[in-house]
């Protein structure tokens, strides 16, 4: 079970180092908005355990962070799976979007005074986990939010079984084959899995093997 008053801890710290003015009530308005989002009955693995994975993740490999990068890395946490609908296809292809808005509009009411767009275009570019050569902070942050691709078989096979179930909506044959097509196979295409070379280092080749051995499943059960 997640540590609701740790992950609280990090909101009133990207409060305090953007200088929030909103009163006490906004800010916890906002915060049990965030917690309630993260624990929509339908989610399964986009939950409020996966945020407190990425907050471990940003503690062991962004220690140098500087107190701003810290703030927009929580802001980045907080706000990248916001909206997470996986009810039809239309709905789908819009959840960064949405999540990218709705930072912009929870900032605006936190007093957080400040140009959002950086943060918007990380949130839209964790759907494909692709950015401009050069962001070395937010190929951290995307890889961070990636490398449950390359833990051990045990926690990535758990992984898997709860992206099923957030899926639950669709067919098993239409499932499969769209995960396999539109995102293992893709992945396994790129040269590298991570953007950068630590997560690459310490995560990569698990990566490989575990999308190998998923597509390996699906072709098995679909025959192809």
């Amino acid at each position: 079970m997640a540590d609701i008053g740790r992950l609280r801890v990090y909101f009133d710290e990207l409060l305090s180092t953007g200088s929030s003015n909103a009163s006490e009530q906004a800010r916890d308005d906002i915060f049990q908005k965030i917690i309630s989002a993260y624990s929509e009955s339908h989610r399964h693995y986009h939950v409020l355990d996966h945020l407190e994975d990425l907050f471990d993740l940003l503690e062991k490999y962004a220690p140098h962070f500087t107190s701003r990068q810290r703030a927009d890395a929580i802001a980045f946490f907080f706000w990248h799976d916001y909206m997470y609908l996986t009810h039809s296809l239309e709905v789908i292809g819009k959840n960064e979007i949405e999540s990218a808005k709705r930072l912009s509009s929870d900032f605006n009411i936190l007093g957080l005074n400040r140009d959002c767009t950086y943060l918007e275009k990380l949130i839209i570019a964790s759907k494909t986990h692709d950015l401009e050569n050069g962001d070395v902070f937010g190929a951290l942050l995307l890889d961070m939010d990636m490398s449950i691709l390359g833990r051990d078989q045990i926690t990535y096979d758990s992984y898997r079984g709860k992206i099923r179930k957030e899926f639950q909506g669709f067919p098993d044959a239409v499932f499969y084959t769209s995960r396999r097509d539109l995102f293992l196979v893709p992945t396994l295409l790129k040269q590298r899995i991570f953007i950068t070379d630590t997560f690459e280092r310490d995560f990569g080749f698990s990566a490989m093997e575990n999308i190998k051995r998923e597509v390996g499943v699906i072709n098995a059960a679909y025959h192809c």
